[in-house]
Parts: structure tokens; sequence; C-alpha cells
């Protein structure tokens, strides 16, 4: 597999479609946009990969969306960034001209932003953001933790009581943040998500446990 990766991910009812982009090809993502949505029109190739907008974007790149543009996008599809936190921090990119903010926080559930995540603001894609921070810390450092249906996938009721919290609290962290992409370091951003999932988890363990919970760090 090239430069983006497909996979389709279950949440709920219809599924979603996870473009995967390194971060080397960034800077065409707003180019790749456009040929996604036409893709998902059922252009043929021959318009959705001509008018002269193509000419500045890697032959990888294009070829490998060819590939993948050929999928179902009806239900929707979700940019990733596709390097991991764990390999390179936490990512975040912004076009906001085009209204694009990309992450590599993983898309484990989606509850309040069918179109994916932003920030800076205290809106839905903010929320399903620090929603998405608070699940995947959640998953790495707890065990046997109640879960809840949302719109999109299932999560722990600790991720449901303190996403709100994780999107302020990245909110303030990117705030006058420019350099694009943003790098947080991977430990600078889950001491203070652990911290908030830690002391309201502490204040009631039987509220979050499934059974005998029990918290163990990796």
């Amino acid at each position: 597999m090239g430069y983006m990766g497909m996979r389709m991910q279950g949440m709920g009812g219809s599924q979603r479609v996870i473009l995967e982009i390194p971060v080397r090809y960034l800077d065409y993502v707003a180019q790749l946009q456009e040929i996604a949505i036409e893709s998902s029109n059922d252009e043929p190739d021959s318009l959705v990969f001509g008018r002269g907008r193509t000419r500045e974007i890697p032959d990888e790149a294009l070829q490998d969306l060819r590939e993948y543009t050929v999928a179902d996008l009806f239900e929707g599809y979700l940019w990733q960034i596709k390097e991991s936190p764990e390999d390179i921090g936490f990512c975040f990119y912004q076009n906001r001209k085009k209204c694009l903010y990309l992450s590599n926080v993983p898309y484990l559930v989606i509850h309040h932003a069918p179109s994916g995540y932003a920030w800076g603001y205290m809106g839905s894609g903010p929320s399903d953001l620090g929603f998405n921070l608070a699940e995947y810390f959640a998953r790495k450092h707890y065990r046997n933790l109640k879960q809840t249906e949302v719109w999109r996938g299932q999560a722990s009721l600790l991720a449901y009581r303190t996403h709100y919290a994780i999107r302020d609290l990245v909110n303030e962290l990117l705030r006058d943040k420019w350099d694009n992409p943003t790098y947080i370091a991977f430990s600078d951003l889950a001491a203070p998500v652990l911290k908030i999932l830690d002391n309201v988890y502490s204040n009631d363990l039987d509220f979050f446990q499934e059974g005998a919970g029990e918290l163990f760090i990796e």
C-alpha cells in the first residue's frame, strides 16, 4: 500500500472510509479533498483527476488516491494523519481557508461531528477530538471500564464524562500555535489528559468500573 491507506471503520450503522495521509503530503490535502469529494459523486477519472489541478501533487499520491476513491464514499470519509502519536507525537494540521483540520488522534468513536475534527472553539469538531483523546488514553490505561453506546461506536463512560474538559485542554494547548503542522510531544499531552481522567475516575470508582475494574499503566 502506498502513501494513503484506506480502512473501513465500523461505528454503529454505516461505515466510514478513513483516508490516511502522511505528514509529508499535508500541503496537498486541500487539492486531494476536492478530488475525494468529486470521486464520491461518481465522476469519471478523466474529470476527477483532470482540469489541471493535479500538476503539483506527487504521482505516488495521485496513484493511491485513484485506487482508494473507487470505494463507495457516499457514507462519507475522514482524513487521518498516518503516523502514530507514539512515533511522532500528536500532530495537528489546519487549513482554515478550506476548513480542513487533520490529526493523528485515532478515530475511535464519532459522537458530535460526522465531518471530523477541529479545534480552537467550543463546537462539535473540537468535542469529538477531545472525546477520541479521552477514549484513546482510557483504553491504554484502564481495564474493565463500563461502556456506553454513542452515535457511532462504543466508548467508556470515563471518556464520555471527561471529553469536554479534554477538548478545552487541547484548545488551550493549541491557542496561538501557528506552526503547520503543530506537534505536541506524546508525554506532554498524555500527562494532563491522564490527570483529568484519573481525577474523575478516582472520585467515583463504582460508577466507571465494570465489575472489579482496575487501573493499569503500560
